[in-house]
C-alpha cells in the first residue's frame, strides 16, 4: 500500500512540472518555426541512422527478436532524437524557459 501511495505521489509531482517553451532573445515566431522544423529533421535523420547501426549490432545478439529489446532500442532512439533536437536549437541561440500562462 505504501508503494502505491509513493508511486501516485511521484506521478503527480512529475505531471505538475511547469510547461516549457523555447525562446531566443529578439527571435521572431516565424524564425522559430523554421529553426524548429530544421532541427527536428536533422535530429530525426541522425537518430534513425544511429538506430539502424544499433539494430545491426543487436541482430547478432541472443535477444535480437525479443520485443523488450526492440522497445528499449526504440525508446533510446527517441531519447537520442530529443537530445539532438535540443542541442540543435541551443546551437541556434534558443533557451528553455517557463511557458507563459495562456489567458482563458
Amino acid at each position: 500500500m505504501k508503494k502505491m501511495i509513493l508511486i501516485t505521489a511521484l506521478f503527480t509531482v512529475a505531471c505538475a512540472t511547469a510547461p516549457i517553451e523555447w525562446a531566443k532573445p529578439g527571435g521572431a515566431k516565424d524564425q522559430w518555426v523554421k529553426d524548429k522544423v530544421a532541427c527536428q529533421f536533422k535530429a530525426r535523420r541522425e537518430a534513425e541512422r544511429r538506430y539502424r547501426e544499433t539494430g545491426a549490432r543487436a541482430a547478432s545478439s541472443v535477444f535480437a527478436g525479443d520485443t523488450l529489446s526492440r522497445n528499449l532500442d526504440q525508446y533510446d532512439a527517441k531519447r537520442t532524437e530529443r537530445r539532438l533536437f535540443e542541442t540543435c536549437v541551443k546551437g541556434r541561440g534558443y533557451r528553455k524557459q517557463a511557458a507563459a500562462k495562456k489567458k482563458t
